[in-house]
């Protein structure tokens, strides 16, 4: 078997993860002047969410990665690293910098870094998946082929809670209040995929693009992640979903380093789509 990584942005717990073999990076984030551990077990959301600034930074994030390769690699063992996708975190190419000095001390072992291309809760589905395939066994090499694969299958939907932010700045629609754009980020491609006004209206809307885009829906885990204080938002969408499909829900709040990203009032829903 492979030592499997993944950072505590995926937003599961690292107490969940390490129960399939996943283990968790978990990162320094620097909020305010102040420096957290993030990990989605034990992080303070209300403490943060009272903050009047919520400015996040990433702190030592490329020496905590490799302090990290480095002890699973001491084991003798294959290494390798998923992360979330490279247009929201800095880390697949911190990673890729980090390989390319190990490779020179390492030289029997396998290292891989890969980019999942997705974010939260869908990142998180696609280190859940490979950590169950790990513990069958399976070959290095052949793990990393599966992985590409895993990856095409699983879709995230975000819903950011204004129009001001600079990824989603060349999508066009009537940027007006009440109008919600939902975003869709799949191996690293965002689309804009329906702009929705009203509520009620966009938890159909999601259950819709989940009933249009999905492929076995059910067998697989759907994740929900909310902000500051859509949770209404999210329990309409989980109960949409439950009502649809008989599957495990992750909900919980995504993590801090999205805020300057999606908003703090954003939704974040993954969910196995398919592969086209």
């Amino acid at each position: 078997m492979s030592v499997i990584f993944g950072l505590s942005s995926c937003d599961l717990g690292e107490k969940f993860l390490k129960s399939y073999g996943v283990e968790v990076i978990n990162l320094e984030l620097n909020i305010n002047g102040n420096n957290y551990l993030y990990n989605a077990d034990n992080f303070n959301f209300e403490q943060y969410y009272n903050l009047t600034n919520y400015s996040v930074e990433y702190k030592g994030l490329e020496s905590l990665i490799e302090a990290k390769l480095t002890m699973a690699l001491n084991t003798y063992q294959d290494v390798i690293i998923l992360t979330p996708s490279y247009k929201f975190c800095p880390s697949y190419k911190l990673t890729k910098s980090i390989i390319k000095k190990l490779q020179y001390t390492y030289v029997d072992q396998n290292i891989f870094v890969i980019d999942s291309g997705l974010i939260s809760v869908g990142y998180a589905s696609v280190l859940f998946e490979t950590a169950v395939l790990n513990s069958t066994g399976i070959r290095c090499e052949d793990l990393v082929k599966k992985i590409t694969k895993i990856i095409k299958s699983y879709q995230t939907l975000i819903i950011p809670n204004n129009n001001n932010f600079e990824l989603f700045s060349n999508f066009n629609y009537a940027k007006s209040l009440g109008i919600k754009p939902i975003i869709g980020l799949s191996n690293n491609k965002l689309e804009l995929l329906k702009t929705v006004k009203g509520k009620l209206n966009l938890a159909n809307e999601v259950n819709n693009l989940i009933n249009h885009m999905g492929l076995n829906v059910g067998d697989y885990p759907v994740g929900i992640m909310n902000g500051k204080s859509n949770l209404n938002d999210a329990n309409k969408i989980i109960n949409q979903i439950n009502n649809s499909f008989d599957t495990k829900v992750f909900a919980g709040n995504y993590c801090p380093t999205l805020v300057n990203q999606i908003g703090d009032n954003a939704l974040i829903i993954s969910f196995h789509k398919r592969n086209d």
